[in-house]
């Protein structure tokens, strides 16, 4: 059995990203470094190309904390509407309990 790891480190020479992907084999030990990603012309006829690589769930979690944990934030989207109605409903709810609250205390 293998454990991936992908990770992310800010390059501020380049202005971007660097990302490293790296496999353990956990009978072994033994440790492999991916090789950098060679592009390569598309067949028309292959919609759905094998996938350059495959994480369990729970290693895909763990990058993702990696990216957050990092100063990495999704950018605004349909969910920050929702994100936003929340944050006001949870206001709201807050400013009922205190009411309710110095209501009792009178």
């Amino acid at each position: 059995m293998n454990i991936t790891k992908l990770f992310a480190q800010r390059n501020p020479a380049r202005a971007g990203v660097e990302f490293y992907l790296i496999q353990k084999n956990l009978q072994t030990g033994a440790v492999f470094n991916s090789s950098p990603v060679v592009m390569s012309e598309a067949d028309d006829t292959n919609f759905m190309p094998s996938p350059t690589f495959s994480m369990t769930d729970d290693e895909c979690q763990e990058f993702i904390n990696f990216l957050w944990d990092n100063g990495f934030r999704p950018s605004k989207s349909d969910n920050q509407g929702a994100m936003d109605a929340q944050g006001k409903h949870l206001e709201d709810m807050q400013k009922i309990a205190f009411m309710f609250l110095e209501g009792r205390a009178k």
